[in-house]
């Protein structure tokens, strides 16, 4: 009877396949936001890092009326819809073609 122990080549087969499928799974959830009420929420430092902006921008957004948002103590989000029509507002279109 043979033993089939870590270091046999089929296990290490299967080994090397279930770590490539948690990088992908790993890759395809890395951006996931869980909905809540069908709707998604973005925390204050993603959005800061995905418009390309500081904190302190968002913040005069936020002072400004320009971006609503909610906040429970410290923690800021932002409604990925409110994001999307505030930057609907802001697009400026090409004049000249």
């Amino acid at each position: 009877m043979n033993v089939i122990d870590k270091n046999d080549p089929a296990i290490q087969t299967v080994f090397k396949s279930m770590d490539r499928v948690s990088s992908k799974l790993d890759e395809l959830f890395k951006d996931y936001r869980p909905l809540l009420n069908g709707e998604r929420y973005i925390p204050k430092k993603e959005l800061a890092k995905q418009l390309g902006v500081c904190d302190r921008s968002l913040q005069e957004y936020r002072r400004r009326g320009m971006l609503p948002y909610i906040q429970n103590s410290k923690k800021v989000m932002y409604r990925e819809a409110d994001v999307e029509r505030m930057l609907e507002k802001m697009y400026v279109k090409a004049w000249k073609l």
